[in-house]
Order: structure tokens, then C-alpha cells, then sequence
């Protein structure tokens, strides 16, 4: 945790609020392979899929991330009484997916 707060305080302080909390807490997170190549729907271009994944009765957030051509897009559901802030959640991994693409690739 100590190391997430070096690389992302607005992260690490939202993870901190989440383990304060007596609520059990869910974080799903999978790629789920969606297609490689441009489909369509009767026609018409797919242009975006999101992933969906709702949140359990005890649980604070999932969080689902599907491919699609050479696109992640991640897909957050949160209870609203605990979360209220997911947008800010949503702009940090907005903020972190970016510096990450950035990064020039290890060889």
C-alpha cells in the first residue's frame, strides 16, 4: 500500500477510505477479450463496448474491463451511499491508463 501512495496519492487515499469501512468489499477486475478486428450490428459499426459488473449486496465497487479492438474500457459500479465520489475514482484511472500508455515499453 505503502508504494501506491508514492505512485498515486488519489488512489491510495480512496483505498484507505475503502478498508476504513466495515462493508466487505469486492474489487473485480478482468480483461475480458472482446473482438480484435471492427465489428458491426445489423450494419451499423460497434464503435465501444463497456463491461458491466453489479456490485454484490456487501459489497462497495466492481470495476469490469473489456477490449475491444486495441481499446480498454473499464466499466465501475458503485453503492452510492459509500462511493459517492466514483467519478473522481474514474478520472484517476483515467489519469493513470494514460501516464501508463506513455511509458515507453521495457526491453
Amino acid at each position: 500500500m505503502r508504494e501506491l501512495g508514492q505512485t498515486s496519492p488519489g488512489l491510495k487515499r480512496f483505498a484507505d477510505r475503502i478498508l476504513a469501512s466495515p462493508r466487505s468489499f469486492a474489487l473485480n477486475v478482468s480483461n475480458v477479450r472482446g473482438p480484435r478486428r471492427e465489428v458491426d450490428v445489423l450494419g451499423v459499426p460497434v464503435d465501444a463496448i463497456y463491461a458491466l459488473a453489479e456490485i454484490g449486496e456487501r459489497h462497495a465497487l466492481r470495476i469490469a474491463v473489456m477490449s475491444h479492438v486495441d481499446t480498454l474500457r473499464f466499466g465501475l459500479c458503485a453503492d452510492n451511499n459509500l462511493l459517492g465520489d466514483v467519478e473522481q475514482l474514474a478520472v484517476a484511472i483515467q489519469q493513470e491508463a494514460a501516464e501508463l500508455a506513455a511509458t515507453p515499453a521495457a526491453t
